[in-house]
């Protein structure tokens, strides 16, 4: 919307894993190295780049946890104000 002259606004997108709740400490570790390690595969950073997407290494739990509480609080009042319901 910057770019078009609409300045003030601000939106970005993520894509994120998330695990059942009381998954095993080793369970939920194993995913994150692999999830890591296919990440860091040369082939898909390129193929995803070339459509736009910005690859970051996965998080831990707690901090991918803080950017959806984070997200909860900014977008919920809005989507509620919206009117807009899951269909």
């Amino acid at each position: 919307l910057d770019e078009q002259g609409i300045k003030g606004y601000e939106m970005s997108t993520w894509f994120g894993f998330i695990a059942p709740a009381g998954l095993a400490p080793e369970v939920l570790s194993r995913l994150h190295s692999e999830l890591n390690r296919v990440l860091a595969l040369p082939e898909l950073r390129d193929k995803l780049a070339a459509q736009g997407f910005e690859l970051v290494p996965a998080m831990a739990s707690a901090a991918f946890g803080k950017i959806i509480a984070d997200d909860m609080k900014k977008w919920l009042p809005i989507v509620k104000a919206s009117g807009a319901v899951a269909d």
